[in-house]
């Protein structure tokens, strides 16, 4: 995106002339998907482990489940683009709380937004 030099702001025209994408937000919190122990947490995906007070050491367990490889991005991209959808946004958090994901075996990223144009 362009940004103007009057205000140094980025130009949203393209963003909102699209109207239509894909946000996948992706992460540890995607194992348990708004239920945990049994109890559904509505639209709080992300914030689960501070909504349900799940200590450290047992929201850990979810890091070697979590495999970011084991997925099919073409099949993303295919339900995207045929459903009309004219960008997809990937973000996701994998440091989790001790800022030691690499004792995970996971990339160690604090925040990371990869977009496609699609």
């Amino acid at each position: 995106m362009d940004k103007s030099a009057k205000n140094n702001k980025p130009d949203m025209t393209w963003f909102r002339e699209a109207t239509f994408g894909m946000f996948i937000h992706w992460g540890l919190y995607a194992i348990p998907g708004g239920t945990w122990k049994g109890v559904d947490v509505p639209w709080v995906g992300e914030w689960i482990m501070r909504k349900m007070k799940i200590p450290i050491k047992e929201y850990e367990t979810l890091a070697r489940r979590f495999n970011p490889l084991r997925f099919n991005a073409r099949a993303w991209v295919k339900v995207a683009r045929e459903a009309g959808m004219k960008y997809i946004v990937i973000t996701w958090l994998i440091r989790p709380f001790t800022g030691r994901a690499m004792d995970y075996g996971l990339f160690c990223f604090p925040v990371l937004a990869i977009s496609w144009v699609l």
